[in-house]
């Protein structure tokens, strides 16, 4: 009997990420600041901005699919995509300087508890920048 082919599935990018990055251009953001992107799923968002210069962004997201994918198609900042469990972002307090979402909080079932969460690592000054459909 001949091997069994493992099933592979492309994970598709959700959104468009031109838009997210033609709106955060538009907020003039200094490229040495330390930015957060959640709900990043494959990492594009953050991997344009590495493309445009910036040299702090990370990207979370709770689908490891998603960023084991992202890890392997965006290798020059696989290290800055980790998974996390949507309740405890897995930065220091007050360690980022700007937190980027695009299309993800209409998905957040408890917004309050979740927006204490992104303040509590989003540093004194820091902006959080946001887009919805809803």
């Amino acid at each position: 009997m001949g091997q069994a082919t493992p099933i592979c599935y492309e994970i598709k990018e959700y959104g468009n990420i031109q838009n997210a990055l033609d709106y955060f251009l538009k907020f003039a953001i200094e490229k040495d600041l330390k930015i957060l992107d959640i709900g990043t799923n494959l990492g594009s968002f953050p991997y344009g901005l590495h493309t445009l210069g910036y040299k702090s962004v990370h990207g979370i997201d709770i689908r490891e699919d998603a960023i084991k994918n992202g890890r392997q198609q965006y290798a020059a900042i696989r290290d800055s995509l980790s998974c996390y469990d949507g309740q405890t972002i897995p930065f220091d307090n007050e360690s980022v300087d700007i937190i980027t979402m695009f299309d993800v909080i209409e998905h957040i079932p408890k917004v309050g508890e979740f927006l204490l969460e992104a303040n509590r690592v989003l540093a004194r000054g820091g902006r959080f920048i946001f887009q919805t459909p809803n």
